[in-house]
């Protein structure tokens, strides 16, 4: 079964970011931060951080981008982007199955948060919400 992303928009998010940092709290949450360098989003205050946050997930995976080369080129037609969905996936079959069908009647969509070298899948009830900010990013001098 070939899954099929679909682009999932996000207004004012670039097509291409560059993975920064990754996190799940105790609290549950899941944080990816993603970085836009300021040559691609020009900013007075240097690069622009995306955050990503799932307030929950079922399951999540990572993956280098190198390790998915028969997936990713499967997907000839995909639209530039960093966050997708992939409806009734592979990865939420196997999710159903391995918990035996217990999680059937959650509402679970499967995320995919998609780098240049990294490739996060998310299975969340929740709706990411991304924000964004200034890094700041400054040269250090001396020593």
């Amino acid at each position: 079964m070939l899954d099929v992303w679909n682009a999932y928009p996000v207004e004012g998010l670039p097509p291409q970011l560059h993975f920064e940092q990754f996190s799940h709290s105790s609290d549950g949450k899941i944080h990816i931060v993603l970085r836009a360098p300021s040559a691609v989003v020009p900013h007075e205050l240097g690069d622009i951080l995306y955050e990503i946050t799932f307030d929950g997930a079922f399951a999540y995976r990572f993956a280098d981008e190198g390790a998915l080369l028969r997936t990713l080129n499967r997907q000839q037609n995909m639209v530039r982007s960093v966050l997708f969905t992939v409806p009734d996936s592979s990865y939420l079959a196997w999710f159903h199955e391995e918990s035996y069908e217990t999680r059937r009647n959650f509402e679970i969509v499967h995320y995919m948060v998609v780098t240049p070298n990294e490739v996060f899948e998310i299975l969340s009830g929740d709706v990411p919400v991304v924000t964004s900010r200034a890094s700041h990013v400054g040269r250090i001098s001396g020593a």
